[in-house]
């Protein structure tokens, strides 16, 4: 929440009043494992990394990149989960019913990713321009 400004608090807030908007947890994978999301935005510098870590509960974590950038952007990004259902993309060219729970990055004020589970790998949609 520090690095986004009051105007951005107060819009958040709103939206997510009990999230952080730099983690999101989801039962992503699966009904029974929930994973995690994080947005790694660097203290000094530009960019970010989207991180995904699956299965925290067991021997074995998979970690995966789902996006990167060492570019700066005009607006703060932030995550958070959305539950299963039907999603598109701002033209309705490309639906997607998901199963299980989803990740949202937005770049706040332009635009949203959608990142959910399918066939054994994390895929994206644009959900908004």
């Amino acid at each position: 929440m520090t690095d986004l400004s009051k105007e951005y608090v107060e819009m958040w807030l709103k939206a997510h009043p009990r999230e952080c908007p730099g983690i999101a947890a989801a039962y992503s994978r699966s009904e029974h494992t929930i994973s995690y999301a994080i947005l790694l935005i660097p203290v000094h510098g530009s960019g970010y990394k989207l991180v995904v870590f699956d299965n925290p509960e067991s021997s074995k974590i998979h970690v995966t990149l789902l996006q990167k950038t060492n570019k700066s952007t005009p607006t703060p990004s932030v995550i958070y989960k959305v539950p299963p259902g039907r999603y598109s993309d701002p033209e309705r060219a490309h639906r997607k019913n998901i199963r299980t729970e989803g990740f949202v990055m937005e770049q706040l004020e332009v635009g949203s990713i959608l990142y959910y589970w399918d066939i054994n790998r994390y895929r994206a949609l644009i959900t908004s321009n």
